[in-house]
């Protein structure tokens, strides 16, 4: 498990909609930016089935109510796959591995004025 805690110049979605309203024009995050904080966590799971076979799952949320800057656009994520040894192929300095991938964001990111 590990948490993460970003300080920067960020904006609130929620600021950015608002100001679209009064001002009836578009949502721009970049004009309510203010020093704040994104907070969110992850965990990462990793299992070795036999010798030849290994599994792993990570995820994670972050706080969807301010526009990220440091990282892609991302508020919740789950992966999931695995990795199996060559040797079972007789090639035991290769692997075959396989992966899938689930993202998501905020509800707020789709709003419009």
């Amino acid at each position: 498990m590990e948490t993460m805690l970003t300080r920067g110049r960020m904006g609130s979605f929620a600021d950015a909609i608002a100001l679209a309203n009064i001002t009836a024009g578009p949502a721009d995050i970049t004009a309510v930016r203010r020093y704040q904080s994104r907070s969110g966590v992850g965990f990462n799971l990793e299992q070795q089935i036999t010798p030849e076979v290994g599994i792993f799952a990570r995820g994670g949320v972050a706080g969807g109510d301010v526009g990220p800057f440091e990282f892609t656009d991302i508020d919740r994520t789950i992966a999931a796959g695995g990795v199996i040894s060559g040797k079972l192929w007789r090639r035991p300095e290769h692997a075959l591995g396989f992966a899938g991938v689930v993202n998501g964001i905020s509800k707020v990111r789709g709003l419009s004025p």
